[in-house]
């Protein structure tokens, strides 16, 4: 007898916060598809988004709401009978708890919601897909850590807390506690940088609140370092695992296979993230990287590594309380000091490699790759402090340009200073001179004229005794500026010997500032001639260059020169198409000072509120970056200012200018740039043939070549990288990451997809050898244009579409043909979106050769015709047009015996493939060669 059906959801004592996009979607999700499973981090709130769903579905739909709790249930054997126990679903007859549930809900409409399945996922998707198939009303919503990877499910993330979301929880949760509990404007920024520590997790969360009853947000926010021993709740009727933070984690880590769990841990020494590339680097032994990255998706399956896509790559994370944690085992094996110096190592190599190019047109791609990475190369110092003082001198060193490019100079100082300061790093070597000239270089745009002259002149004396040319040149250069921005004649000499060594080696960056340098020495002189003539060769060699923040540069400084001319027009047109140039990419220094002499501009001019408001917008920018007005624009805007504190009453002096100190960057600009010109950044570039950098041959057996690198059927590449990279050559305006996935993992959840798709990625650029084989322009994923791809399948089509119009040439055919070594893809494993072309090309390979013997019969080249349409009968043996014309040659050149085999060949195809005789035409013509006639 079926005990009555009692279906509930869990009663919640607590508000739900939040969230009302995240419960839009689950019910969107549910109205399209029969199985979501939300899958997230331990804590990320899975359990109230089911209920709150749930809840709203109860309220809204005549379904019955069925909730089944899995926590408890440690034997997977039993899942069915715990959950059909849960439900009051009984029935002794049948003997199995699958069966009655199915005969329970054959015919009703329902929504069964199965929480907490990752510990038993195996058998909790095994009963799914029974109850799914058996009971066709019937919908799941499950929660779970990991997919239950079954068909037709969608698996949907549960992401974290919107930071507004995560603050009202926060201040929900701590009236509970202390009801007299609020924010204000002491303890809100305390408060939200909480709730980003702990990652928007929603337990975590709610486990910190619970602090407030015995310490203040700033109290909290200082021990968040120690976060699993803050983060507690003796809350009695809470699950045991949600009690702690620890316990949370404890349990989802348990599930993980001892290679997971290596992994995992190993994982924790990154900072701000990690790519592959690093994973495999720093976590992995040397044969072991590939099987790295089939763990690495399967933490990421168990929500314990999240993947983000940035600039068309793949990038992971963990959350920060689950860093923590795998931390603590990584001490717990005894492998945290060698993984803190793999770490660190990797990212001084990647520091290396990017360092020359930071004075190249390619600055912008390595930087930005520099600035992802800025939390693990922060860590690589700090742990290099201490443990590898050569290596932290060797990056301080390394890191200047990046510190300057970046604006964050005092931080730049801070680290050069350090690694100075080190024990034996005193002794002159080039990674001391490196680390002297980037402690010099900031210093000097500081205006810290005494400590950059010391340091850059040591840099020069170390550079010049160990031969470095490139490192004395642009020491000598900087150590000019000093020199020039005291107003030191003697600046001058160091100019001109690193503009010569500039000039020999045709270095755009350094000879652009030693141009620039010189004419700001001679404007200091007073020699404004020589000084124009100096800075219009510092803007020729900055548009020579090619980027927007070195012309930018150029261009203020000439109109600095202008300026001091008395030429207000020409100055004030400069000074925006700079800041216009700038703010493309962005150099604070220079825009601080391109908002400031357009201030003196507008003073000279007597409009004196905008002249207030552009050097109010200056010095903030300016106090922000730690950066002191150069000596000689001080001495230059020094009168101005005191023009505008004449003729101005205080309080509007003062009113006005804090207004532009209150201006954001963009609203300045937007300001200044009111009547700014376009910007033409880069010279003319003459066009120029070159080689294609990328061959693939996929007529016949594949064979990709780039650079040096050459792979064929048998390299060991992964499949799916080639397979990849060829469907990419098939739409070279690009695929987006659905359309790839619709082709290549058509069963598989946007999650599966995102990071299956991000693993093909990375193997394919890893075997090519270039991280930028492929492109995201938009949302589409391209091969680089820059590559001039050459591809033959592409290319016989073009070719043979021309060949095959009238009038048809037999060069044309013949080069055509001349590309089609074989089937498309011969011999290789493809998905199905392949077979179209493999068929098109196919097809226009036979009509190529078809008509390229027919010209040749029409030439009375019937040799040669032959030979094409054996090709044809072997391509394609069905074709008995080309049977017959076969025939024909072969009679036509006298060998009647040949035509009569051709045509008893065909007779057998026919009759083996298809079970029919040849057509009348056929027979006729064999008749004609019997007899001897004319064909």
């Amino acid at each position: 007898m079926t005990q009555p059906f009692a279906p509930s959801l869990p009663v919640q004592l607590s508000g739900f916060v939040g969230r009302a996009p995240e419960v839009a979607e689950v019910r969107r999700l549910l109205a399209e598809t029969r199985l979501v499973t939300l899958t997230g981090a331990g804590g990320s709130g899975k359990t109230r988004l089911a209920i709150e769903a749930a809840a709203q579905l109860a309220r809204e739909d005549a379904r019955t709401i069925a909730w089944a709790e899995l926590a408890g249930l440690s034997d997977p054997a039993l899942i069915a009978q715990g959950v059909a126990e849960q439900l009051g679903v009984r029935d002794a007859q049948s003997g199995s708890a699958t069966r009655a549930l199915v005969e329970r809900w054959r015919d009703r409409p329902m929504l069964l919601v199965l929480d907490n399945c990752e510990h038993v996922v195996d058998a909790a998707a095994q009963l799914v897909d029974t109850l799914l198939r058996g009971c066709e009303q019937l919908s799941v919503l499950a929660t779970s850590r990991e997919p239950l990877g079954i068909a037709g499910e969608r698996a949907w993330m549960v992401p974290s807390l919107a930071p507004a979301d995560a603050t009202r929880l926060f201040v929900e949760r701590a009236r509970d506690v202390v009801p007299a509990f609020a924010i204000g404007p002491g303890n809100a920024e305390t408060i939200t940088e909480i709730c980003r520590r702990l990652d928007g997790l929603p337990l975590a969360i709610e486990l910190a609140a619970a602090r407030v009853k015995l310490l203040a947000p700033d109290q909290i926010l200082a021990r968040l370092d120690d976060s699993f021993r803050l983060l507690t709740s003796r809350a009695r009727n809470a699950i045991p695992r949600h009690k702690t933070l620890r316990a949370t984690i404890d349990w989802s880590y348990a599930l993980l296979s001892a290679e997971e769990q290596q992994l995992l841990d190993r994982l924790s020494v990154f900072r701000g993230g990690f790519t592959l590339d690093a994973a495999e680097a720093v976590c992995a032994e040397a044969d072991d990287a590939p099987a790295l990255l089939d763990v690495l998706g399967q933490l990421i399956d168990r929500s314990l590594v999240a993947m983000r896509e940035e600039h068309g790559a793949a990038r992971y994370v963990l959350l920060e309380t689950v860093r923590q944690y795998a931390a603590e085992r990584l001490d717990a094996r005894g492998e945290t000091a060698a993984l803190a110096r793999r770490h660190a190592e990797h990212f001084a190599q990647r520091v290396a490699a990017a360092e020359p190019h930071l004075v190249t047109r390619a600055r912008p791609v390595w930087l930005e790759g520099l600035q992802r990475e800025l939390d693990n190369v922060r860590q690589a110092l700090a742990w290099s402090r201490d443990a590898d003082p050569a290596l932290c001198l060797s990056l301080a060193g390394r890191l200047c340009w990046f510190w300057f490019s970046t604006g964050l100079w005092s931080e730049g100082r801070r680290c050069s200073e350090a690694a100075l300061a080190l024990p034996d790093a005193a002794a002159p070597t080039r990674e001391r001179a490196s680390a002297l000239f980037a402690a010099g270089v900031i210093a000097s745009l500081q205006s810290d004229a005494e400590r950059a002259r010391a340091w850059l002149s040591e840099a020069v004396a170390i550079a010049d005794a160990r031969g470095d040319a490139r490192l004395l040149a642009y020491a000598r250069n900087y150590l000019g500026l000093v020199l020039v921005s005291e107003g030191d004649a003697e600046g001058e000499a160091p100019i001109r010997d690193a503009l010569e060594w500039f000039r020999a080696n045709d270095d755009l960056y350094g000879l652009r500032l030693a141009w620039l340098l010189l004419g700001t020495l001679y404007t200091t002189q007073g020699a404004l001639d020589r000084a124009l003539d100096a800075m219009e060769h510092g803007v020729a060699a900055a548009r020579r260059f090619g980027l927007p923040r070195e012309l930018g540069i150029a261009l203020q400084m000439l109109g600095s020169s202008l300026l001091r001319r008395g030429d207000l027009e020409r100055a004030a047109a400069l000074f925006r198409e700079s800041l216009a140039a700038l703010r493309h990419d962005p150099q604070h220094l220079f825009l601080a000072r391109g908002l400031e002499m357009l201030g003196a501009v507008a003073c000279e001019r007597g409009a004196y509120d905008e002249a207030l408001a552009m050097l109010g917008a200056g010095e903030a920018i300016r106090e922000r970056i730690g950066a002191s007005m150069l000596p000689p624009d001080r001495a230059h805007l020094a009168p101005r200012i005191e023009t505008l504190r004449v003729a101005v009453l205080p309080a509007h002096f003062a009113t006005r200018w804090a207004e532009g100190k209150q201006l954001t960057v963009d609203a300045a600009l937007d300001r200044a740039l009111a009547q700014a010109p376009a910007v033409s950044v880069h010279a003319p570039v003459e066009p120029r043939a070159r080689a294609p950098q990328l061959v693939v041959r996929a007529l016949g057996p594949l064979e990709i070549e780039c650079g040096a690198t050459r792979l064929d059927g048998d390299a060991r590449t992964s499949a799916k990288a080639k397979e990849l990279l060829v469907h990419l050559l098939c739409h070279p305006a690009g695929r987006t990451r659905d359309q790839i996935g619709l082709v290549f993992w058509p069963d598989s959840s946007p999650a599966q997809i995102k990071n299956s798709f991000h693993v093909v990625l990375h193997r394919l650029r890893k075997v090519i050898g270039r991280a930028d084989v492929v492109v995201l322009e938009g949302e589409r994923y391209r091969i680089h244009p820059d590559l001039d791809a050459w591809f033959d399948a592409t290319r016989f089509e073009a070719e043979a579409a021309a060949a095959l119009r009238a009038p048809r040439s037999s060069a044309r055919l013949d080069a055509a043909l001349a590309l089609y070594r074989g089937d498309f893809l011969e011999g290789e494993e493809m998905g199905d979106w392949s077979l179209e072309l493999h068929t098109r090309l196919r097809r226009m390979h036979h009509d190529v050769l078809s008509a390229a013997a027919d010209l040749r019969i029409e030439g009375d080249d019937v040799a040669g015709a032959a030979q094409l349409l054996e090709r044809l009968v072997r391509a394609d043996a069905l074709r008995e047009d080309a049977h017959r014309r076969l025939m024909r040659c072969h009679a036509r050149a006298g060998e009647r015996d040949r035509a009569l085999q051709q045509y008893e060949r065909l007779v057998a195809v026919l009759a083996d493939q298809l079970g029919a005789s040849p057509e009348r035409e056929s027979m006729a013509l064999r008749d004609r060669i019997r007899r001897a006639e004319p064909v």
